[in-house]
């Protein structure tokens, strides 16, 4: 059985690898975009900032729950 520890680790690498492939979807889908390149990258990069702000969250909540249900089975 996992420790939550681990169970922690792989969900951030979940999320880091969810993130990373909607990052990838984005910027394959404004290739074709009227938008100039360096108007793609001001966007790519605002997506980037919600996306790490997202991440935090959904670990954050994800932590809390865990660990709340883990001490409740304790």
């Amino acid at each position: 059985m996992m420790t939550l520890d681990e169970v922690l680790i792989r969900t951030k690498a979940s999320l880091d690898a969810q993130g990373d492939a909607a990052m990838q979807r984005s910027r394959e889908s404004l290739h074709f975009s009227p938008l100039s390149d360096e108007e793609i990258e001001e966007l790519m990069a605002e997506q980037q900032e919600q996306l790490a702000q997202w991440k935090k969250e959904a670990y954050a909540e994800i932590e809390r729950e865990l660990r709340a249900w883990s001490s409740s089975e304790a």
